[in-house]
């Protein structure tokens, strides 16, 4: 099967109440697949929880999933085409 590898990055200077806990996903295109922070601070960019739950969790192997497969490789986003 096809392979995910994870980094981590713990930044030094940033706070717990920064809320800075956030999953990316960097394969055929990049995708923010969480964020505490965006949630925490009611971006209008991310209506997505704070927290990761077991419901998130698999929310996030199901779109990691769906992101690196062959499918999703081979098609568009239609936001991609918003400067038709």
């Amino acid at each position: 099967g096809k392979k995910v590898f994870v980094e981590t990055r713990v930044l030094n200077h940033v706070r717990e109440d920064d809320h800075l806990f956030e999953v990316w996903l960097e394969s055929y295109e990049i995708d923010l697949l969480h964020s505490k922070r965006k949630a925490t601070y009611s971006s209008q960019e991310w209506d997505g929880p704070s927290v990761v739950d077991d419901k998130q969790m698999d929310y996030l192997v199901e779109r990691v999933g769906h992101l690196i497969s062959d499918d999703f490789r081979y098609s568009y986003r239609m936001f991609d085409w918003d400067f038709v």
